[in-house]
């Protein structure tokens, strides 16, 4: 997860692992940048240079890149041999894993 203040974006990035015996045999990475309204984006800085994102906001986004990775994974394997119905991503209930606003150090260049 991290923040830009110059391009005003959030990315938030999620991996899933399919194991077999023991073996990771796919992997699938996605990275998502939302870019926010640059007046709502300045709202979310504090003083100390810190960026503090509302709980159900990260949710929120969290959500919506899961839900992108599950389409990506359904259309990296659809032609494969592996097939797109045989794996998944189940449902993840985010509101017990964000329990809290989620606060990111701004990055030096």
């Amino acid at each position: 997860m991290g923040a830009d203040d110059v391009e005003k974006v959030i990315q938030v990035r999620f991996e899933a692992k399919f194991h077999c015996e023991g073996q990771v045999f796919i992997v699938i990475e996605v990275l998502c940048t939302f870019q926010i309204d640059g007046s709502q984006f300045d709202e979310l800085f504090h003083k100390d240079d810190k960026i503090k994102l509302p709980k159900d906001f990260i949710t929120h986004l969290m959500m919506l890149t899961i839900g992108i990775t599950r389409g990506t994974l359904y259309e990296k394997l659809r032609s494969t041999t592996f097939g797109s119905s045989d794996f998944y991503l189940p449902s993840i209930h985010l509101k017990e894993l964000v329990v809290e606003d989620v606060v990111l150090e701004k990055e030096d260049p």
